[in-house]
């Protein structure tokens, strides 16, 4: 009871709110069906050969954000090994771009330019001192310190794969985001992210980020006091946006054997292991009226 005591205070302090009911979470569903797009391997298929990062290790000091050895090298394999056709020559707006390592990752699968956009300065510093110890023309990346909204309404871009790699359950402004991603015209979206894996509703579960948190949300003009609203949508529900905008879902990475092939990588069994979070590869792709579900409109419009 303390603790709910005391977490109501500073709710209530913070942000005008409190806890009056705490409403049990919804019952457990059974195992959903393996999305169509889901790759998959024999055993042993998935073993690392060789750890990424290893060979770039400035990247483990740079950041205390997921940090363990094991998960950034699962990462870069299920983000990069498992897509690396598309990244040959390509142009990458890199959002969210943290300190760089996932940027200066996709300098080394063969991108031709990275663009990384980040709200921090001190992690805009980190990115741009890493990249010029590793990358010796300078001229192949750019980081841009800025909200990404912003920089997606003042900014043109010219580029081939937008990356979303840690950021849609911090945020809720989906529409704006793949609105400003579609005015971009890229081929590829790639998106790693936490979704809500307990239903198979097109939904989104709430959340709220913390101010006081270096890795939760940044400030915004949407937040109020020291708490954002954020959200993290179900596999089905991210699906519906990324065909609301023309995008379409062509593989989801295999985490299953990434898991199964490399069982002493740590870090990431309560999230990756479950489901909880996944990695995903979109084209862009014309989507139909009849390929969304919408509720009928379609059909009575044309009687």
């Amino acid at each position: 009871m303390n603790v709910r005591r005391n977490l109501n205070r500073f709710l209530a302090r913070t942000t005008g709110f409190e806890i009056r009911r705490a409403v049990p979470g919804p019952a457990r569903q059974p195992a959903p069906t393996p999305h169509t797009a889901q790759l998959r391997s024999a055993s042993g298929e998935r073993r690392l050969v060789s750890n990424f990062f290893d060979r770039y290790p400035t990247f483990y000091g740079t950041t205390a954000t997921a940090a363990a050895p094991g998960r950034l090298n699962l990462r870069y394999d299920a983000i990069f090994e498992q897509n690396r056709e598309i990244f040959a020559g390509a142009r990458v707006l890199d959002i969210a771009s943290h300190d760089g390592r996932w940027s200066f990752a996709a300098l080394q699968a063969g991108a031709a330019h990275v663009t990384g956009v980040e709200p921090r300065a001190e992690l805009v510093a980190s990115a741009r001192s890493t990249l010029s110890e590793y990358v010796d023309d300078t001229t192949r990346y750019c980081f841009i310190q800025g909200d990404i909204f912003e920089v997606l309404k003042s900014e043109q871009f010219q580029v081939d794969i937008v990356m979303c790699l840690g950021f849609l359950y911090h945020t809720l402004r989906y529409n704006e985001l793949f609105a400003g991603i579609r005015r971009l015209n890229p081929k590829y979206v790639v998106i790693d992210t936490t979704i809500f894996h307990q239903s198979q509703q097109r939904a989104v579960k709430l959340d709220l980020d913390a101010a006081v948190v270096p890795r939760d949300a940044v400030r915004d003009e949407y937040s109020h006091g020291q708490f954002f609203l954020v959200g993290s949508p179900t596999l089905p529900g991210l699906e519906m946006m990324l065909n609301a905008y023309d995008f379409k879902v062509e593989r989801l990475s295999d985490w299953a054997g990434l898991i199964r092939d490399n069982p002493e990588a740590e870090g990431i069994r309560k999230d990756y292991g479950t489901g909880r979070r996944i990695t995903l590869l979109a084209s862009s792709s014309t989507v139909t009226p009849s390929d969304l579900p919408l509720r009928g409109y379609a059909a009575r419009a044309a009687r």
